[in-house]
C-alpha cells in the first residue's frame, strides 16, 4: 500500500507525487497528471491511444545520447503520440463533452504537449479545459491550481503580464476557498507574481533608471514577505514541515532577487562613477538568503520530502556558484569577470556539491513509481557522462547548469582541458532531439554554456574555428527566443516558480 502525503492541500499516493516534486522545482513542468484520480486514469487508459502515450511519455521526453537513437525518429514519435492523444480527446468529447473522461484526457494532453516542448499549444488546451469545467463540476484541479497552471504557461510563453494577472486571481481564489493551507497558497501566489515581474527585467540594459531600481526593490520585498509568512506558518503549525519547505524555496528566490538588486545598483555605479571598485556592493545579502535556506534544509526532518530537499539543495548550491562567478558581468556575452582565489574555490565547491547530489540520485537508480523515467534512470553505475545517462528533461537543465558552472570554475583556474570536457558534457545533456530549446530557461542555460565554451576556445591556440562555432550557436539560441525572453540573465534559472 502506498502511503499518502500532501502536496499543497492535496493528498496523493506517494508514486503520484513525482510530477508534483518536479512541478515545484522545475519552472517549466506543470505536473497536472498527478491531479487525475487513479480510477479516472485507469478509465481513460482503456483507450490504446492514451495507454501507449502514457508508456511513451517518459521516453519521448528524454534526450537519449546513444548512437543507435536517431533524433528524427524520436521527434516523429512525439508528433504521433500528440495525434493519438488528440484522437482520444475527440472520442471522449463525442461520448460526453465536458465529462470526467474528456476533462481528464484534456489535462493529460496539456501535460504531454508542454513536456514535449509545445507550451503554446498546451496553453490553448488548458483554456479549453477551463471553459468546459467552468462550473468546476469535476474537482480535479481546484480553481487555485488551475490559475497557477495557467500562470505558469503564460510565463513560459513570455506573456508575463498575463501570468501576473492569473497569479493575482489565484491569490483571491485561495482566500475564498478558506482551506487549511490558505496561507501557503497565498505565499505561492505572491511568489508567482514576483517571479513573473522579475522575469520582465533586463539586467543587461544599457539604461538603468530609478524606476527599475525601485521595481527590483519591490520584487525583493515581495519575496521577503513570502518567506516570512511561510516561516511564521511553520512556527505556528509545530508539526508539519511543509511550510518550512515553502520558506526555503522563497529564500531561494529571494537570493536571486537580491543578486538582481545588487547587480543593477552596481551597474548604475559603473555607468556613473569613476571610482569603481570602492563603490560596488558585495553579494553578501544574496549569499545570506541562500545559506539560511540551506540551514533549514540541513537541520529539519522533512520525512518523505527528501527528494525535494536534495534537489532544492542542489539548485541553491548552483545559485551560489553562479553568483560568485558571474555577478559582475555587464552583458550576456561578457565572461571576463575577475574573481578572487577564495571565491573561485567556493564557487567550485558549490558546483561540485550540486553535481554530487545529481550523481547520487542517478547512480542510486532512483526509481519511484512504475513510470520510472519521470525522474532519473541509468543503465549502469557509471558516473555522469554524455552517454548512457537517461535524465528527465526537466532535471536535465539543472544537471547541465551544474556541469557548466564547474566548467567555468576550471576555465578560470586555467584547467582548460577539464573545462572543455565539462562544457561539452553540459551541452550534450541540454541538447534536445531537434537541437532546439523549447523552454526559455533551458535556452538561457545553453546560451551561457556555449558562450563560456566559446570564451575558453578564444583563449586557446588554434581554436578560432571552435570559438566562432560556439559563439554562432549561442547567438542562434538568443535569436530563437521569443522577444520577451531575449537578453535575459541566466541567474533566472535559479528561481523556483512556485513555493
Amino acid at each position: 500500500m502506498c502511503k499518502a502525503r500532501s502536496i499543497h492541500g492535496y493528498s496523493l499516493p506517494y508514486e503520484k507525487t513525482i510530477s508534483s516534486v518536479i512541478s515545484l522545482l522545475s519552472p517549466h513542468s506543470l505536473g497536472l497528471q498527478s491531479f487525475i484520480p487513479d480510477e479516472l486514469m485507469t478509465s481513460i487508459c482503456q483507450l490504446p491511444e492514451i495507454q501507449t502515450s502514457l508508456n511513451a511519455k517518459s521516453v519521448t521526453n528524454l534526450r537519449l545520447h546513444h548512437e543507435n537513437v536517431h533524433a528524427n525518429n524520436q521527434w516523429k514519435t512525439i508528433h504521433e503520440k500528440i495525434r493519438d492523444i488528440q484522437r482520444a480527446t475527440e472520442i471522449f468529447s463525442q461520448y460526453a463533452l465536458g465529462g470526467r473522461d474528456h476533462l481528464a484526457t484534456l489535462l493529460f494532453q496539456v501535460d504531454f504537449l508542454n513536456d514535449s516542448g509545445f507550451p503554446h499549444e498546451a496553453a490553448l488546451k488548458l483554456k479549453e479545459y477551463a471553459l468546459l469545467n467552468k462550473a468546476n463540476k469535476y474537482m480535479m484541479l481546484s480553481p487555485f491550481h488551475l490559475m497557477l497552471a495557467q500562470a505558469r504557461l503564460e510565463w513560459i510563453n513570455g506573456r508575463f503580464d498575463a501570468a501576473i494577472e492569473y497569479a493575482k486571481t489565484a491569490s483571491d481564489q485561495s482566500v475564498s476557498e478558506e482551506s487549511d493551507d490558505a496561507v501557503l497558497k497565498q505565499t505561492t501566489a505572491l511568489n508567482v507574481q514576483a517571479v513573473s515581474r522579475i522575469s520582465q527585467l533586463d539586467l543587461y540594459s544599457k539604461q538603468i533608471d530609478l524606476s527599475t531600481i525601485l521595481e527590483v526593490e519591490d520584487i525583493l520585498g515581495t519575496f521577503k514577505v513570502a518567506s516570512r509568512i511561510s516561516l511564521n506558518e511553520y512556527r505556528l503549525s509545530k508539526s508539519s514541515p511543509e511550510p518550512l519547505l515553502s520558506t526555503t524555496m522563497a529564500l531561494c528566490n529571494q537570493g536571486v532577487a537580491e543578486l538582481f538588486f545588487i547587480s543593477i545598483k552596481n551597474k548604475k555605479t559603473l555607468l556613473t562613477s569613476s571610482k569603481l571598485s570602492s563603490h560596488l556592493i558585495p553579494i553578501d545579502p544574496a549569499m545570506t538568503a541562500w545559506r539560511q535556506a540551506l540551514s533549514y534544509l540541513e537541520t529539519t526532518d522533512f520525512n518523505q520530502d527528501q527528494l525535494l530537499v536534495d534537489l532544492l539543495r542542489a539548485k541553491i548550491y548552483c545559485n551560489m556558484s553562479h553568483a560568485l562567478l558571474f555577478s559582475s558581468l555587464t552583458s550576456i556575452t561578457d565572461h571576463h569577470s575577475t574573481i578572487t582565489d577564495s571565491d573561485l574555490k567556493n564557487a567550485s565547491e558549490f558546483a561540485s556539491l550540486a553535481i554530487k547530489i545529481y550523481n547520487s540520485l542517478i547512480t542510486s537508480k532512483l526509481c519511484i513509481s512504475t513510470d520510472f523515467s519521470r525522474i532519473l534512470k541509468v543503465e549502469s553505475d557509471t558516473p555522469i557522462s554524455s552517454k548512457g545517462v537517461h535524465i528527465s528533461c526537466f532535471l536535465q537543465q539543472d544537471l547541465a547548469r551544474a556541469l557548466s558552472l564547474a566548467a567555468s570554475c576550471y576555465a578560470k583556474s586555467g584547467s582548460a582541458v577539464t573545462a572543455q570536457g565539462l562544457f561539452q558534457t553540459s551541452i550534450d545533456v541540454l541538447e534536445s532531439s531537434q537541437g532546439n530549446y523549447p523552454w526559455p530557461l533551458t535556452a538561457l542555460d545553453a546560451r551561457t554554456t556555449l558562450l563560456g565554451y566559446a570564451d575558453l576556445c578564444r583563449q586557446w591556440e588554434k581554436r578560432d574555428t571552435d570559438y566562432r562555432l560556439n559563439l554562432e550557436k549561442a547567438e542562434k539560441i538568443e535569436k530563437s527566443l521569443q522577444a520577451p525572453w531575449k537578453n535575459k540573465a541566466s541567474i533566472l534559472s535559479g528561481i523556483i516558480f512556485r513555493c
